[in-house]
This record gives C-alpha cells, sequence and structure tokens, in this order.
C-alpha cells in the first residue's frame, strides 16, 4: 500500500471482489468511511486488461453520481507501485442486504428501487459501458429522512460495450449466453437480463422467491453456487414463470416487461438501458399502489366506501355554521362605521412606508450596529415611534397614529441614508484601491454620490438611498472588474512563464496568445475591462493548450527517461563510472535530467533519445570485469594470422578438437576479454593467503611483480575458481584458440628468463594426455602438449557482459 494512502486513510482488512481487492477505510481529514480498491494480482498480470480496466475506471469517474457509488479519487500507477487505486464512497447495505432483512418490499418502494436501477444503467449504457456483472450485492442502498437512496457500484467490473471480455465469474444473475461460452463480449444484454432477475427479487415476498428458485439456494454454498446457476440458467426448459402468474394482480405490462428482460435470446429483451427505463416508466405510470397480504403476498382489494346517512348530528353543524355567520355579521356591522377615510388612508400610507423602511433597515442590519452609531440612534428613534404609532392605531386614535408613523418613517429614512451612504462610500474607498479611480465609471459613480447628498438634504429618502445604492453597485462593479481583470492577467502571465519554462516557445500559438496580452493590456488602459479580461483569459486559454501538449507528453518522457536511467547505471556497474563514453554523456544527461525537472518533457525527450542510442550502443558493445588490481583488454572477433606459431608435435590432431587452424590464422567467433598480463607472484600469494595456506603464500613472496611461472594447471583452475568469486564475474582459463588470438591482439609481455623452458597454459585439452600449452623462443611461439604437474605461467580470460 503506497505510503501516501496509509498517510491519509486508517485501512482496515481486506475484502475480496472477483480480480479486486477491497480496503475498508476511515480518512483521517474528513472523519468518513470510504472504500479502496485496488487490483489483485491475477488481473495485473493480464496487462492488457489492467489497462482496459484502468481506462474504464478513469471515464467511469466522470459518469454522474446520481445513480453510482461516488469515487472520490483516482489515483494512477507510479515507478515505486505499479498499482491503481480508486478511493470510492460507498453507502453501508447492500441491496442484497436489504432484501435480506425485508420480508416484503412494498410495491410502490420496489417501483422506485427499480427505476433508480435503470436510470444507472441508462447513464452507463448511454456513455458507451455496460456493468457486465450486476447483482443485488454491488448495488448499494441508504435511507434517511429523504427516502431510499439507490446507487449502482463496484465501476471497477464495467468494459466498454462490445469489448471481448472474459467474465471474472459466473454471477447468479448472469444471462445465459454467460455460462453457455465462457467468453464474450460486453452488452447492455447482459445488464438488462440481470435486471429481471433483481425484479424477481424485489417485487416476490421472500418466500414466494425461495419456492421458486428453491433449486438454486445452496448458491450459499461456495462449491455449489457456480454450478446451480448454471443449472437453472442453461436449462431451455425452465421457463421462469410470470409475475402476474406467481402474484395475481400484478400489473400485466410489468409483468411482460420482466418477461421479455429475462429471455433467452438477447435480441428479444430491451436494446438499452434507457429502453427498459422508458418502458418501464410507461407500464408502472398510473398503476394504483397494490395492498399486500402479509398471508401469502397476495393483492387485497380496497373496500368500496359506503355512502353515510343525514344524521341529527350533521343538522347541529349546520345549525352551529349559521350561528356563527350572524355573529360575525354582528361584530363586522359596527366596523363600518370609520372615522374620515382619507385620514384613515393617510394612516395607512405611512404605516406601510413606516414597516417598509423598518424591514430595510432591519435588513441593512441597522439594530446590530453600535450603540451610539448615527444609523443605529436613528433607527431605534423609528422603531419607538413605530410601536407608540401602532399602540394608538390599535386604540383608533387616528390622529396620533399619523404623526407617529410619519416620525417613524423620517427617522427610520436617515437610517437607511446612513447606511447605503456608508456601503457607497466603503466600495468606493475599494474601488480606488483597485486603481479603478481613474476610471470613467468611477466619475459617473461619483456623480451618482452628489445627486444622493443632493436628495439626502432634501429629506428625499428614496431618490438618496437609489442614488447612493446606485453608486455603490457601480463601484462595486468596478473593483469586481479591476479584480477579474488582475486575476486573469496573473493567469496568463504565470502560464507564458510556464510555457517558457516547458520548451513550448516555437509554436504560433505563442505569438498569437503573445499578441492577445499586448490587445488586453491597450483594452485595460482604455478601461475596457470586460474585453480585456476576455482577451488575458483567451491568451490563458492558449497558453494552457501548449501546456497540455507539453504535459501530454509526460509519460513518454518518464518512460523514455527510466529506460536511460536503468541502463545507464547498468552500465557504470559493468564498465567503471571512468569509462570514457560514460564520462562523456554525463554532461548532456545532467542537461536532460534539467529538462525533464523542468517539466520540459518534449526537449527531453529531443534530448534523452540520443543518449539512449548511444548507451545501447555502449551496451551492445559489452564490457570487460572491472577491479582495481586487475587488467582485461578486449579482443574483438575475427581471423588472426599465426605466421610464427610451431608445432612440436606430429600433427595438429594431437592437440585435440578445440584447436582449430586453417591457412595459418585462427579464427575467434565471438569477442571476449583477456587479462592484460600474466598472473603475478603478488596475486598467487594473495590467493593461497586467501585459502589460509600460509606456506604456498611465502613461496611467492619474492619478486611480487614477476609472473607466476611455476603453477600446476590444477591451481591455475582453482586460482580462476577463486577469481571468479572476488570479482563477481566467471573467468576461466583461455581456450588454445584465445590464447593464440591474443598473442597476436596484445603487446607481449617480457617473461622472466631463468634458463628453463616456461610454459603458458589453456584450457583446451590434448586427446592424448594433457593440456595444450604454449612457450616462447626467439620470436616464435611453440605449440606443445604439457603434462598438467608441469609449471607455468597462466592469463585469465572472461565474456564480455
Amino acid at each position: 500500500m503506497r505510503s501516501d494512502l496509509i498517510a491519509r486513510y486508517t485501512i482496515g482488512e481486506p475484502v475480496y471482489e472477483n480480480e479486486f481487492i477491497v480496503y475498508p477505510a476511515q480518512d483521517k481529514r474528513m472523519d468518513r468511511s470510504v472504500f479502496i480498491v485496488a487490483p489483485d494480482v491475477a488481473l495485473k498480470l493480464d496487462k492488457a486488461r489492467f489497462e482496459r480496466v484502468w481506462t474504464s475506471v478513469n471515464e467511469a469517474k466522470s459518469l454522474t453520481a446520481r445513480r453510482f457509488v461516488e469515487i472520490e479519487d483516482l489515483i494512477p500507477p507510479s515507478p515505486e507501485d505499479d498499482n491503481f487505486y480508486i478511493v470510492e464512497k460507498r453507502p453501508s447495505k447492500t441491496l442484497h442486504q436489504y432484501l435480506e432483512e425485508t420480508e416484503m418490499v412494498a410495491y410502490d418502494r420496489a417501483i422506485e428501487i427499480g427505476r433508480h436501477i435503470l436510470e444507472g444503467l441508462a447513464t452507463l449504457h448511454g456513455a458507451g459501458y455496460a456493468h457486465n456483472a450486476l447483482t443485488d450485492q454491488c448495488i448499494y442502498v441508504s435511507e434517511d429522512y429523504s427516502g431510499l437512496s439507490v446507487r449502482i457500484g463496484n465501476l471497477h467490473l464495467i468494459s466498454k460495450i462490445g469489448e471481448h471480455i472474459i467474465p471474472p465469474y459466473a454471477p447468479e444473475f448472469g444471462a445465459p449466453e454467460i455460462y453457455a461460452s465462457g467468453t464474450l463480449s460486453a452488452s447492455a444484454a447482459l445488464d438488462i437480463y440481470a435486471m429481471g432477475m433483481i425484479a424477481y427479487k424485489l417485487f416476490l415476498p421472500r418466500q414466494t422467491y425461495a419456492s421458486v428458485f428453491d433449486s438454486v439456494m445452496v448458491w450459499e454454498d461456495e462449491h455449489q453456487r457456480e454450478q446451480s446457476w448454471k443449472n437453472i440458467h442453461l436449462d431451455p426448459s425452465n421457463i421462469f414463470p410470470r409475475l402476474d402468474v406467481l402474484i395475481p394482480g400484478f400489473p400485466e405490462g410489468l409483468a411482460s416487461l420482466i418477461e421479455r428482460m429475462l429471455s433467452r435470446d438477447p435480441a428479444q429483451r430491451p436494446r438499452m438501458g434507457a429502453d427498459a427505463l422508458g418502458e418501464f416508466s410507461r407500464v408502472t405510470t398510473g398503476i394504483q399502489p397494490m395492498a399486500w397480504d402479509p398471508r401469502g403476498g397476495m393483492p387485497q382489494q380496497p373496500e368500496t366506501p359506503k355512502r353515510k346517512k343525514w344524521t341529527l348530528a350533521h343538522f347541529s353543524m349546520i345549525g352551529a355554521l349559521i350561528l356563527i355567520c350572524i355573529g360575525v355579521g354582528v361584530v363586522t356591522i359596527p366596523k363600518l362605521l370609520r372615522p374620515d377615510p382619507k385620514l384613515v388612508a393617510d394612516v395607512g400610507t405611512w404605516k406601510k412606508e413606516a414597516e417598509s423602511r423598518r424591514d430595510k433597515a432591519i435588513a441593512a442590519k441597522a439594530p446590530e450596529r453600535p450603540s451610539d452609531d448615527e444609523a443605529k440612534l436613528s433607527y431605534d428613534a423609528g422603531a419607538a415611534a413605530l410601536t407608540e404609532a401602532n399602540a394608538a392605531l390599535k386604540d383608533e386614535d387616528y390622529k396620533k397614529a399619523l404623526p407617529g408613523y410619519q416620525k417613524a418613517a423620517i427617522s427610520l429614512g436617515k437610517s437607511l441614508i446612513t447606511i447605503s451612504k456608508e456601503n457607497a462610500e466603503k466600495a468606493k474607498s475599494a474601488a480606488a484601491a483597485a486603481g479603478g479611480d481613474k476610471a470613467p465609471s468611477f466619475a459617473e459613480a461619483d456623480s451618482k454620490m452628489k445627486a444622493a447628498a443632493d436628495s439626502a438634504a432634501a429629506q428625499q429618502m428614496h431618490g438618496a438611498v437609489d442614488n447612493y445604492q446606485a453608486a455603490k453597485t457601480a463601484y462595486e462593479d468596478l473593483a469586481k472588474g479591476l479584480t477579474a481583470l488582475t486575476a486573469a492577467e496573473k493567469d496568463a502571465v504565470a502560464k507564458r512563464e510556464t510555457v517558457t519554462r516547458i520548451g513550448a516557445g516555437d509554436s504560433p500559438d505563442l505569438a498569437k496568445a503573445s499578441g492577445l496580452m499586448t490587445e488586453a493590456k491597450a483594452k485595460a488602459e482604455q478601461w475596457q475591462l470586460p474585453a480585456a479580461t476576455a482577451g488575458y483569459g483567451d491568451a490563458a486559454k492558449l497558453f494552457a493548450a501548449l501546456i497540455a501538449d507539453v504535459m501530454a507528453a509526460k509519460d513518454e518522457a518518464t518512460a523514455l527517461r527510466r529506460k536511460v536511467t536503468d541502463l545507464h547505471a547498468s552500465l557504470t556497474t559493468r564498465a567503471g563510472p571512468a569509462d570514457p563514453t560514460l564520462a562523456a554523456l554525463a554532461p548532456k544527461l545532467t542537461e536532460a535530467d534539467g529538462r525533464y525537472s523542468a517539466e520540459a518533457y518534449k526537449l527531453a525527450i529531443a534530448a534523452y533519445q540520443p543518449i539512449l542510442a548511444d548507451l545501447e550502443a555502449l551496451s551492445a558493445r559489452g564490457f570487460c570485469p572491472v577491479a582495481p588490481n586487475v587488467a582485461f583488454e578486449t579482443i574483438p572477433a575475427g581471423s588472426y594470422s599465426l605466421d610464427n606459431v610451431r608445432l612440436m608435435t606430429s600433427s595438429l590432431k594431437e592437440l585435440g578438437g578445440m584447436l582449430g587452424v586453417a591457412n595459418g590464422a585462427v579464427k575467434v567467433e565471438k569477442s571476449f576479454c583477456m587479462q592484460a598480463k600474466a598472473v603475478t607472484r603478488a596475486e598467487m600469494a594473495e590467493y593461497y593467503t586467501a585459502n589460509a595456506d600460509p606456506a604456498s603464500a611465502q613461496a611467492y613472496a619474492g619478486n611480487p611483480e614477476q609472473p607466476a611461472d611455476d603453477v600446476p594447471l590444477a591451481e591455475a583452475q582453482n586460482y580462476t575458481a577463486w577469481l571468479s568469486k572476488q570479482l563477481n564475474a566467471p573467468v576461466h582459463l583461455p581456450s588454445a584458440t584465445e590464447w593464440m588470438a591474443s598473442a597476436v591482439k596484445l603487446t607481449t609481455e617480457k617473461l622472466p628468463d631463468n634458463g628453463d623452458i616456461i610454459l603458458q597454459w589453456s584450457a583446451t585439452p590434448c586427446e592424448a594426455g594433457g593440456n595444450v600449452a604454449f612457450m616462447a623462443q626467439e620470436g616464435s611461439t611453440f605449440v606443445v602438449c604439457s603434462d598438467a604437474s608441469a609449471g607455468g605461467i597462466f592469463r585469465v580470460s572472461a565474456e564480455l557482459r
């Protein structure tokens, strides 16, 4: 599990869903439950399916969450972890659990659940996908005060319609074609069939459903599940009974639709989820809810209401209503004798105005202002006058109420004017701070401010408030326009800097975008704010397209960079960091890495490609083992002249079949590595010391740089085995062919002259016994067969790696 997931989520024990592992988790920051879905090993081994599933889920994330489990996050593979992870929110209960807990689902609720599922399938099919493994165990339900919510889950099982798939398992609601073939193409027909099976569970009581599918109820047993459902779906004689047969009174149209959903011929089923949803809605519209008999699931028809007869109670109620009407008349008639109608009308007008101003003052939060605030004082005076006027009106003292309402309106109007003026002045300061004090609209707003002040001086509340509000709106629009302009300009500039940094500056769109920015700046200077903002926005879109084009090359650049890094590390290990070719490539590699780090992915690709070609050529050439005290040279494949080789035996045959000399030359089929000089006495002393033989080591202590000229063949072979472990690379005595090729290629070193014949060992045996050995005398090399017990010098050879 990735470290960033462990840091954010508390992860529980996993469960398995087909080819996926699901971890229940708790989001530490949001404090809510989620589920983390990751591919199982079996899916990862099938790389083609792994990539198809990743693509499907990535596109499924864009589907509406209305009828689907919500995908919170989709985490792609990384160089450190080649898994992808789906973080999703699921309701806590599956439809399977819900149905198991409920003996019967009410008809109207079953209709609602079915419609919800079909809405999800319609959305899924409309986007070009099919679920292919739909069961009541991958449908989730949640219930709260707003009702029952049903969602389709396990979107990682979906595939593109028409894609050739192998079902992860044979689901209990799978269509016959799944069991018949084992391989098929993803299609909406599979989901429609599964929906028909789900409909049986929805509309049938548990007891009836169990009796219909009694023969397959053993599917709960892991060993019997698949075979049991195969039996029922593959048997042509097994026809599901129609729901209107199982439940007398069940709507015939709905029963027919479900029957066609379960047709063995996919062509007979509704074509897509949208078709099934439309027909489902049509056959369920206008059907009255059915009353279920809990004893057997039979619908009961509601009783016909009987016509009621007139009773003494009915006559009493009518008499009471007549008395009430007479009472209302007695109370209402005196009130028709009102005071002066004009006074009453004026009181009503001023009352309405005062209350309107009070409501506006409250909306402007006048009561919440400090106690010594001018607007607060005016509001308090107006509110008190309004209370007194209301009291006078209640006593029907219209003459006292009128001046009270007028005073209240005037005081509340002053409060509104003060607040409006303050708000306008704040908006003016904000517009000036944003740099809009030179704008034409700023001067226009100033005119509104002056007009508002004039209206306030003339006690024209509406004119003052309206002008202050108009000025405030103008200032705010100016400040908002300038803020949007600044943000658009900043965004365009940042994107232009990014384009320069990532090396996308050679595109014609760059010049076009720069021109748009120049035009936008000119329009901003002319206070054409919307046009300038749009210009910067258009420039930013062009820059964003350039950036996206470069970012699209990230995966290719990342793969190329990884390949170069891995090959460079391998070559450094094989050739050593001092290799001149690697040293020459180091500055180029640093430059390419810098371009990648700067996200200049296209430039990085152009830089990495020649480096990779050089590294591949270097790798194809091969390397000899590298060690501080051992030097090898490469002997290329080819033909080497043997003009100075002489035979000390009667024929080449005696020297063994491995020694091939034809026309005075030896042919090397494959390049190899040969030690540049013979093994020295110091190296033999080191070998004996490492093998706990101090006496032999002491014997080689003198003349450490001289070749060891008295080493028997067996000890030479033991030395090569010991040296292979030290170098962590296999080395061996050279064959006779290799020795002769290296003798031509390498500079011959001066051998010790002790008056004796000095042999140089090879690994090639003679047919008559012993091994092929070489000795040099007077410019010629003599080939002999020598006994293994004789002493001699030797070199070691190795294969290129």
